[in-house]
């Protein structure tokens, strides 16, 4: 699909469920400004509400906790205001990935959910290209570091396992935006449409040769 029509497509569905998150940004091909995309990807941090449970009296009996973009979603699915609908062909509708299909085109969008812990890591490899996020994990690994978890943790990767410790690592090093992950890679900043693996690698040539 060509891009502007995939961008103003991507736009009305980031309008539409921004209300319910709490961070969301356009990714993959159309981030890149690609003239021509297959897919539309979006990475979102969902906004956190209250669904409460009530007596037949009116009196709330218990509170829980529930992210708002379930509530949009169970509310727009299926009514005709609503563009999109669950993909039919890749079934995959979880706390971390969404697949949807757009009803009158047929693009779909692979939406991403995450938090404020994982954002750098998750806008950076979804805006990609696929080579340059390959590279940018590989990089961590040169020097001495990995992503477990969506997180950079600042020690090796020990036999190639994931950190033991998981989120509770001392070493992880927190990260809000693509800015610092560059910068914390010895990474000068490079806009979306510029990255590519031979980007990434000819500036850590000329690093090492400084």
């Amino acid at each position: 699909m060509k891009r502007v029509a995939a961008l103003s497509i991507a736009q009305n569905l980031v309008e539409e469920i921004s209300p319910a998150c709490d961070r969301i940004q356009i990714a993959g091909s159309l981030r890149r400004e690609k003239s021509e995309v297959k897919d539309i990807e979006i990475v979102a941090i969902p906004a956190m509400g209250e669904t409460h449970v009530i007596d037949m009296f009116g009196n709330t009996l218990e509170s829980k906790p529930c992210s708002t973009l379930d509530t949009l979603f169970d509310f727009y699915l299926g009514q005709d205001v609503f563009a999109w609908e669950k993909d039919k062909d890749l079934k995959r509708w979880g706390p971390r990935y969404r697949r949807l299909s757009h009803i009158e085109t047929g693009i779909c969008c692979d939406l991403f959910l995450t938090d404020e812990l994982r954002w750098a890591y998750q806008l950076t490899i979804r805006t990609g290209p696929a080579r340059f996020s390959k590279a940018i994990v590989t990089l961590a690994l040169r020097r001495g570091w990995h992503f477990s978890e969506c997180q950079l943790h600042l020690h090796p990767k020990v036999k190639g396992k994931p950190c033991a410790r998981g989120k509770v690592c001392s070493f992880i090093k927190p990260l809000s935006t693509e800015e610092e992950l560059f910068n914390e890679l010895k990474l000068p900043w490079c806009e979306p449409a510029e990255r590519s693996e031979d980007w990434l690698w000819e500036i850590e040539r000329n690093r090492v040769t400084l």
